[in-house]
């Protein structure tokens, strides 16, 4: 769906589903200045709203806006576990961190008659996965995927499928018993969080967006987490 702020159009998404609600942006690692997405509280109604940015990976611009579409907050939500909550809100809307910042008090224009129409298309996100030669790759449809409604960021996890078994390994297997690696030690495993951050900050870098030396800190820092945190077993 289009809307309008500040003669600046953004194309935005409409999570109905409860999981949608739920997960917000939290999936991506960034999206474009001219996307965003829209949450509609209580039909367009104002009410009392609380937002949670626990699982964003990236800053953005979260603006409250009433029933009569007049902005009434711009607020910079950072990554990490921070509950927003603000009372008479008919909209949320979440916009890249560089756009709408000087936009409290604009109108914001949308044709809600056509609300329903949603850009990107409809229904509840879930898991799909398929198989490419050796690699299976598990991302996120809603039917499409959540990356190409957003044209941008996103991520993917990508695991190998069918992994011989050597004896005189260590094996990882995955939630169903199958093989994802063998280890001999000496590897280090990085987490789905860290990953995520790491290709998300190398996807920065080779856009120019970041100095190249970030990334070696980000590992620095990740490397240091995993020589100071307590040990973890399982049988």
């Amino acid at each position: 769906m289009k809307i309008t702020i500040n003669n600046k159009d953004y194309n935005v998404i409409i999570p109905t589903t409860e999981q949608e609600k739920r997960e917000g942006l939290s999936p991506l690692t960034s999206i474009k200045r001219s996307n965003g997405m829209m949450f509609i509280v209580d039909s367009g109604k104002e009410s009392t709203v609380t937002m949670n940015t626990a699982e964003m990976q990236f800053t953005i611009n979260m603006l409250f806006v009433g029933a009569d579409k007049v902005i009434k907050e711009v607020y910079l939500a950072t990554p990490g576990k921070n509950i927003i909550t603000r009372a008479n809100v008919a909209y949320v809307i979440e916009l890249h961190e560089q756009e709408a910042e000087d936009s409290k008090g604009s109108e914001v224009i949308m044709d809600v008659d056509n609300i329903e129409s949603r850009k990107g298309g409809s229904g509840p996100v879930g898991d799909v996965e398929e198989e490419k030669g050796n690699i299976l790759v598990s991302g996120i449809k809603t039917p499409d995927k959540l990356k190409d409604k957003f044209e941008t960021g996103g991520t993917i996890d990508i695991k190998t499928n069918s992994v011989d078994i050597l004896p005189e390994a260590m094996q990882v297997l995955d939630d169903k018993g199958n093989v994802l690696m063998n280890i001999f030690g000496g590897e280090r495993i990085f987490s789905i969080k860290h990953t995520k951050q790491i290709i998300g900050l190398a996807r920065k870098i080779k856009d120019g967006d970041e100095e190249p030396e970030k990334l070696g800190r980000l590992m620095e820092d990740i490397i240091e987490t995993h020589k100071t945190q307590e040990p973890q077993y399982t049988n």
